[in-house]
């Protein structure tokens, strides 16, 4: 199985471990932010000058990955704690369900920003947007998406 690309959402300030934890498991890495972020991998920003939450940031992730020719997109929030075998059980996952969004879930519930995307969803995803649609997890569900469960993810490392 190919690893997918990787992008790591609303990036802030020092991202190196968040980094560090998910570029070993992806193929390519780059960070989505609308501020200033210091780090040497591409920075993606929003398409809409309205920034409309974590489904823009995964839309530019996806369009990005499209552009490099990944299928798939794993996005992970800049202050999670990465498991080392996440990406491997994201695309288990993703085989047994198809192309639809695999997303986590923990004791906590639902982690709709760690999550597998199939690249070919990126139209439904902009015309989700299009429309005003700003609930990740209704796009999901929308789009057929499955939940992994992760079970607890520890705290977040420190910066």
């Amino acid at each position: 199985m190919i690893p997918p690309a990787g992008l790591v959402l609303d990036a802030a300030g020092d991202v190196d471990a968040v980094c560090a934890a998910l570029a070993p498991q992806v193929s390519v890495l780059a960070v989505h932010s609308n501020a200033d972020v210091d780090t040497t991998l591409p920075v993606l920003r929003d398409l809409y000058p309205e920034r409309p939450g974590l489904l823009a940031g995964v839309l530019a992730g996806l369009e990005w990955a499209a552009a490099q020719g990944f299928e798939q997109l794993v996005t992970v929030p800049a202050d999670a704690q990465v498991p080392p075998d996440l990406v491997a059980r994201l695309q288990d996952a993703a085989a047994q369900a198809g192309p639809v969004p695999i997303v986590a879930s923990t004791g906590a519930g639902r982690v709709v920003a760690i999550a597998l995307w199939p690249v070919i969803r990126t139209e439904r995803i902009r015309s989700a947007l299009a429309t005003g649609q700003r609930d990740a997890s209704a796009v999901i569900d929308a789009l057929g998406g499955v939940e992994l469960a992760l079970g607890d993810l520890p705290p977040a490392p420190e910066a």
